[in-house]
């Protein structure tokens, strides 16, 4: 609600929520307070409790029925679109929007460290934009591993994904 997207005149907006099965909700849900409140932040994220989070939430974007319906939705839409073009994104554009982009690279038959070198550069693009936030976290006692394992992105990530993916269907294709 405070930072609706503007959304351009003639264009199609189709809300696809990958994480509605979830039983534990969203990190996502609260990234305001987690980039605000040091308490919460070191409550949510210490321990390596974000980087396990998140690793569950790669294992749901191929398991969740949500998920599956969402990025389902998303890959026919490219497949019958008369070529128009497609924006996707979520709230920080890296873990939902990132198996979306590594999906889709792999089945455009891109090689899969090129997906992973293409995935992994979000933490070059994106974690210089919240250094300050970074900055005044760390400096109230949070630790700068356990908000980059939620604010950047890890090989590890996108692996638990594929694994997963593989134990579920015995092949990514």
């Amino acid at each position: 609600e405070a930072a609706l997207d503007r959304v351009p005149a003639g264009v199609r907006h189709v809300p696809l929520d990958v994480l509605a099965d979830r039983e534990h909700g969203s990190i996502a849900a609260h990234m305001k307070e987690l980039l605000t409140d040091a308490a919460f932040a070191r409550e949510v994220l210490g321990d390596g409790r974000g980087a396990e989070y998140l690793r569950g939430s790669y294992r749901d974007f191929v398991l969740l029925p949500s998920a599956r319906a969402a990025y389902r939705t998303l890959l026919r839409s490219l497949l019958v679109e008369d070529g128009t073009p497609v924006l996707v994104h979520c709230t920080t554009g890296k873990d939902r929007t990132g198996w979306a982009a590594a999906v889709l690279l792999l089945a455009l038959g891109v090689d899969r460290d090129s997906v992973f070198e293409d995935y992994l550069r979000t933490n070059e693009m994106l974690l210089p934009a919240f250094e300050p936030i970074l900055a005044a976290l760390t400096a109230k006692g949070v630790e700068r591993a356990d908000l980059e394992s939620v604010l950047g992105v890890r090989a590890e990530y996108l692996e638990v994904a594929f694994a997963t993916a593989e134990d579920e269907f015995g092949s990514f294709d």
